[in-house]
């Protein structure tokens, strides 16, 4: 896996025996795979994502510091690949079932948190538009840094 990055939106759910947080996270990843074709030439195979992600995310009760949480999230990640072989290059879409599991550790300060976690997200393209196949998990383990914003 490439370059990646998300974005999600929370909001806190108040329920009578767990505090959760449930949203969307909406992200990019982009793939670039090197291999070699059946004739024996060099190829490339390009995948641009765009996963949407229903999101749950449970943090653990105040032990310690930093907070915990651990997340499950499900949703469609919409696809783009191009297969780069001579003579000529070859794109199509594709759509799949996208799955999210995680767990985050989050240091709070005065207007936000700052969040490292790692991110296992399962995402299996299957058959394309053109009918080429592209088999296995197209993502992956995935390391989170960022910063939550907390209103």
């Amino acid at each position: 896996m490439g370059p990646t990055a998300f974005v999600e939106v929370l909001a806190p759910l108040r329920l009578r025996a767990a505090r959760l947080a449930a949203g969307l996270a909406v992200g990019y990843l982009h793939d670039d795979v090197a291999t070699t074709s059946g004739s024996g030439g060099p190829t490339h195979l390009v995948i641009n994502q765009l996963p949407v992600l229903a999101l749950v995310r449970y943090p653990l009760p105040h032990l310690a510091r930093p907070e915990i949480a651990v997340e499950a999230g499900a949703g469609l990640s919409m696809a783009r690949t191009v297969i780069e072989a001579a003579p000529a290059d070859v794109s199509a879409t594709a759509h799949a079932l996208a799955l999210d599991l995680g767990v985050e550790a989050a240091v709070p300060l005065k207007l936000g948190r700052i969040v490292a976690g790692l991110r296992y997200l399962w995402i299996s393209l299957g058959r394309t538009s053109h009918d080429d196949d592209v088999q296995g998990n197209s993502a992956g383990l995935l390391c989170d840094l960022g910063y939550r914003l907390s209103f």
